[in-house]
Formats: structure tokens, C-alpha cells, sequence
């Protein structure tokens, strides 16, 4: 493995209104030179690796990631020693930040993805309850208009048989009274017949009390 050896120089500025300069007690308190090595050819550490480096920079204890926030944004380093370890913090802190977006957002997401489910899983069955009515009210038109249909039919059944019977009376109105007729006549010619009957004998008799 082939190994690079890399710096870094950190130069601050100490004219912040603080009414002193760190300059004038030491060089090294202004400029200050990290020396890190960079391998070729060699994997990068992987995510475990990272994972368990981190974890050993973590305290056991629980804290406010917005308080510390506030607090490392007042922080003013004294040296650039200060530099390093304020470099580890601040990572800490922006992860700590990142995952805690992350995981309320992951979660907000979750969560409306669970809403989004449910109301597709809703809507799915109102669509077979919409679908189960609109069967219901088709087979319903269906019979009203069967219905309907029956109902013309017997309609026009009983107009034609009240029809039938209209025109039945009138013939049965029309033999009565052609019977009367024909029963007032038939006694008209009895009675005349029977007249002339009693004449007839009236007079045989007068002829035989003349003789």
C-alpha cells in the first residue's frame, strides 16, 4: 500500500472585537498545520467502520440537540487547537441534527404513507359498495320497466274486456227489448184474437135464439 501524507492549515482570525490578540502570546495559537495520510488503492472504511467510530464519540447520556445547537454556535475558539475538537463536535451536533430531520421526516412520511394506504384501502371498497348499489338500481329499473310493461299490457286487457262487455249489454239491452216487442205484440194479437172470438159466438148465439 502506498501511503500519502497530507496537511491541512487552519489560520485564525482573532480580530473579533474581543479586545485582546491571542497573536501576541504565541505563533502557534494563530496558524496551525493538520497532518493527515491518505492510502492508494485501499478500500474506503465502510459503513460499520464509520458507525463504530462514531459511536465511541458519543455520550451516554441523553441530550437536547437544539440546546447544544445554540450553545455551539455561541462557542469562540481560544487557539487553533481548539480547531480539532470543535471540528468533531460540530460534526456530532450536524449529525445528530440530519438524523434527527431524518427520522422526523421518515416518520411524517410513514405515517402519510399509512394514511395514503388506508384511504386507497377505503376507497377501494366504497368503489364495490358503489358498484353493488348501481347493480341494485339497474336490476330495479329493469323490474319497474317489466313493471311498467305488465302494467300496459293489463290496461289495455281491461279496457278491451270493459269494451267486450260495454258492447255485450248493448246487444243483451237490444234482444230484451226486441222480446218485450214481440211479448207485447204476441198479447195484443191474443187479446184481438180472443175478442173476435167472443164476437163470433155472440153472434152463432143471436142467430139461434132467432131460429
Amino acid at each position: 500500500e502506498l501511503t500519502m501524507w497530507k496537511h491541512l492549515d487552519v489560520f485564525c482570525d482573532w480580530d473579533k472585537g474581543d479586545g485582546f490578540d491571542t497573536g501576541e502570546l504565541s505563533e502557534e495559537m494563530r496558524v496551525r498545520r493538520l497532518t493527515y495520510s491518505h492510502t492508494l488503492f485501499k478500500s474506503p472504511p465502510s459503513e460499520s467502520y464509520l458507525h463504530s467510530t462514531w459511536e465511541a464519540f458519543k455520550v451516554s447520556l441523553k441530550v437536547d440537540i437544539d440546546e447544544l445547537s445554540y450553545w455551539v454556535k455561541s462557542l469562540k475558539p481560544s487557539s487553533v487547537h481548539d480547531f480539532k475538537p470543535l471540528l468533531v463536535l460540530l460534526q456530532a451536533v450536524v449529525k445528530s441534527l440530519v438524523d434527527k430531520e431524518l427520522s422526523f421526516f421518515s416518520g411524517t412520511i410513514a405515517e402519510l404513507r399509512r394514511r395514503l394506504e388506508e384511504a386507497l384501502s377505503v376507497m377501494d371498497s366504497q368503489e364495490e359498495e358503489i358498484e353493488g348499489l348501481r347493480q341494485v338500481i339497474e336490476d330495479l329499473r329493469k323490474r319497474l320497466q317489466l313493471s311498467n310493461e305488465e302494467g300496459s299490457k293489463l290496461r289495455t286487457a281491461t279496457t278491451v274486456r270493459r269494451s267486450i262487455v260495454f258492447s255485450r249489454n248493448k246487444e243483451l239491452q237490444a234482444v230484451r227489448e226486441q222480446l218485450k216487442m214481440e211479448k207485447d205484440a204476441a198479447a195484443a194479437a191474443a187479446e184481438d184474437g180472443a175478442g173476435r172470438r167472443l164476437q163470433e159466438i155472440e153472434d152463432l148465439k143471436a142467430q139461434l135464439l132467432e131460429k
